[in-house]
């Protein structure tokens, strides 16, 4: 399986860290939290960031040199729908 690729039945669990009673359509992350205060989920022996697991549980693997964004107002919601696949830029030399 390639690298960052969760299986389905591995991602399951972190629906449960989900709290869909939200206004505006958010689903707000009630599990663990990086200190910056992202959405934190273990997985595969390691920390990784949520939304993450949660874009290839509903859609596909994220591309190599791609991050998901959430394009929303609020940092903890973790709705598919409020996400979007951008690439990483490199930082000029």
């Amino acid at each position: 399986m390639p690298p960052g690729v969760y299986p389905r039945k591995h991602t399951r669990h972190y629906l449960s860290y989900i709290d869909a009673t939200c206004e505006n359509g958010h689903w707000e992350w009630t599990g663990g939290r990086f200190k910056d205060g992202r959405p934190r989920a273990y997985l595969n022996h390691k920390n990784v960031i949520a939304t993450r697991a949660i874009w290839e549980h509903y859609y596909s693997s994220i591309p190599e040199n791609h991050m998901v964004v959430i394009t929303c107002d609020k940092r903890d919601c973790v709705n598919p729908a409020h996400m979007a696949v951008w690439p990483i830029k490199k930082e000029s030399q």
